[in-house]
């Protein structure tokens, strides 16, 4: 067997465990690792984060566009200013405070998990009606939203909030027709004043309410549809002819 002169057996036995290394996927001080070894990021399997609530006075997010076109949709309105800037802002407030009296929420000024859901059950698809209410102009009546709509040639022009029969002599639901307009009408059973009444389901009219004024959604009628503003019966009563479709949902 030759003699392998001792400087080259150094450098023999150097090269043997740098090789030796490499093959078994160890790293040497100084060496660059190549791309192909390096982790290939992958997507975040991570859902967004959900809407933070509660909504407060003073935010602004694209949330609040989202809210501000709900309550819209519901009757209530919101400043220019606030819209525009996707702001929590006092119209934003006065509305939510309205909307929580209206469906029993606590009056507190956040709009809670809580508070969001009922919102949008009752909104809807907004800006959606039943085809029984957007064919013929007609006064569109939903229990469910505490709402009477005029739809003129198929667009909303007046909302107003509504009451409705007391348990045992519910609101007629359905489509009618304004059978009878009486601008001073009162009551032959409870002689009660019915300013400005569209009868359209035997005695069921819709008309002003002095008691739904005074006591809000504490009362009930006896199958009437009350409204609470009078500046917007004394339009609708108005506005309204004999033979107008009446759609109650």
């Amino acid at each position: 067997m030759p003699v392998i002169p001792r400087r080259r057996r150094v450098t023999l036995v150097v090269f043997g465990a740098f090789f030796t290394l490499v093959m078994l996927g160890g790293t040497v001080v100084g060496a660059s690792t190549s791309s192909a070894e390096e982790p290939v990021p992958t997507p975040s399997t991570t859902a967004p984060a959900p809407p933070s609530f509660p909504l407060r006075p003073g935010d602004q997010s694209p949330l609040i566009t989202v809210l501000h076109e709900r309550l819209i949709w519901l009757g209530y309105p919101i400043s220019d200013s606030e819209a525009a800037s996707n702001t929590y802002g006092p119209s934003t407030a006065r509305a939510l405070a309205s909307l929580q009296k209206k469906f029993w929420l606590p009056v507190d000024g956040d709009v809670t998990n809580k508070t969001w859901s009922r919102i949008r059950t009752l909104a809807g698809p907004v800006d959606v009606l039943p085809k029984s209410c957007t064919n013929a102009d007609s006064i569109c009546i939903s229990v469910e939203q505490k709402l009477v709509r005029w739809v003129d040639n198929g667009k909303v022009a007046m909302t107003t909030d509504a009451r409705f029969g007391l348990r045992g002599a519910a609101t007629a639901r359905g489509t009618f027709r304004v059978t009878r307009k009486s601008r001073d009408h009162v009551s032959s059973l409870y002689g009660t004043a019915m300013p400005f009444s569209l009868f359209f389901h035997g005695g069921q009219a819709v008309h002003y309410s002095a008691y739904f004024k005074r006591d809000g959604y504490y009362g009930a009628s006896h199958g009437c549809v009350n409204l609470r503003d009078l500046a917007k019966a004394k339009w609708l009563f108005n506005k309204v002819r004999l033979g107008t479709r009446v759609h109650v949902y």
